[in-house]
């Protein structure tokens, strides 16, 4: 008896510990299909998600949130000139001053390419205004000029959902999708970072 006690014991523990090798296991494959691959950062999938639950908040508290729209310009031109690694670590690089200019709840994601998207709890124009300063400065601060491609630069379009202005996360990411285009078309975009220092 004693034989088989222990029999169905060591045969519990391996079921429990398969069980939780298969919940881990899980957790990673939700965690990467969120993830992306590249900069580490949301990507598509986990953005939808997670405004969602922005909208979902502002709607039940009447708060404010931003939607930040950026794209950043000349990548095409670090990949035909430099190669793709270059460009991957253009991406990575900025990736990196993106998630460290807004805050802690605030969160970054990778749409695909070289757009980004942060949404922005309780923001307000003046907000979204030292979030743009900051990216900006974050990125020229070790400015490398590269005579062969030049500085990478960023446009940013804003859209907000306010209680008075009550858009959908896909009406949001348009606006401020056209937004950007707009800025792009204007200014061009400001200087961000030179590829020697990629």
């Amino acid at each position: 008896m004693g034989t088989l006690a222990r029999a169905f014991n060591m045969m519990g523990e391996a079921v429990l510990f398969r069980q939780e090798e298969l919940e881990r296991q899980a957790a990673v494959i939700e965690r990467m299909s969120v993830t992306d691959e590249l900069t580490g950062l949301y990507n598509r999938r986990g953005f939808l998600i997670l405004a969602a639950q922005h909208e979902h908040l502002a709607l039940r508290g009447k708060n404010a949130f931003a939607i930040m729209f950026a794209d950043l310009n000349g990548l095409k031109k670090i990949n035909d000139s430099l190669g793709h690694d270059v460009g991957d670590r253009a991406i990575r690089k900025t990736a990196i001053a993106l998630k460290a200019c807004v805050r802690a709840a605030d969160i970054v994601a990778r749409l695909g390419g070289d757009e980004f998207v942060m949404p922005l709890h309780d923001a307000t124009p003046t907000t979204v205004d030292l979030v743009k300063e900051r990216i900006r400065r974050r990125l020229t601060e070790h400015e490398i000029p590269d005579d062969r491609v030049g500085a990478l630069s960023v446009s940013i379009g804003t859209a907000f959902h306010t209680w008075e202005h009550q858009s959908s996360v896909a009406e949001l990411l348009a606006e401020a999708d056209r937004r950007m285009y707009a800025e792009k078309q204007l200014r061009g975009g400001q200087p961000l970072l030179a590829l020697g220092d990629v």
